[in-house]
């Protein structure tokens, strides 16, 4: 009896595979990578794109890489990220002034698709309103 039992455990153990994780949109633990796009906000109507450019690095933070933007469209500042298999979210640890739509900020979660070295962030608010950043993953300096 006791080696029947010990077979069937090994049959159950040898017939288990072992899981895949998911792959990440980005690995919070990899070495810093430079990501360049576009930005765009769509309401009722097409908003401009502007060129955008970020760096992403290990233990999940981020920066502005580029320079600023025009009447503050988009607003990237700094801070860290958490990425999950389909969004990413960004916590912004930056200062500003209470000037401007702070929704433009790049901050909070995003639904997020990576094909390749291509990652398309979008967030929406409400029915009329969503932000769209086409990035590319390019070698960082």
């Amino acid at each position: 009896m006791r080696a029947f039992a010990i077979a069937l455990l090994l049959l159950t153990a040898a017939g288990c595979k072992k899981d895949q994780q998911p792959e990440l949109i980005i690995d919070p633990v990899i070495e810093k990578i430079a990501l360049k796009g576009t930005f765009q906000r769509n309401t009722t109507v097409e908003g401009p794109k502007v060129p955008v450019e970020l760096e992403v690095g290990a233990n999940g933070g981020y920066r502005n890489k580029g320079a600023a933007y025009a009447n503050r469209y988009p607003v990237i500042g700094y801070g860290r990220f958490e990425s999950g298999v389909d969004f990413i979210n960004f916590i912004d640890s930056s200062h500003y002034t209470a000037d401007f739509d702070w929704s433009l900020i790049l901050q909070g979660k995003y639904q997020a698709s990576r094909e390749g070295d291509s990652i398309v962030l979008t967030k929406v608010y409400g029915t009329q309103q969503k932000d769209i950043y086409k990035l590319k993953m390019v070698a960082a300096n």
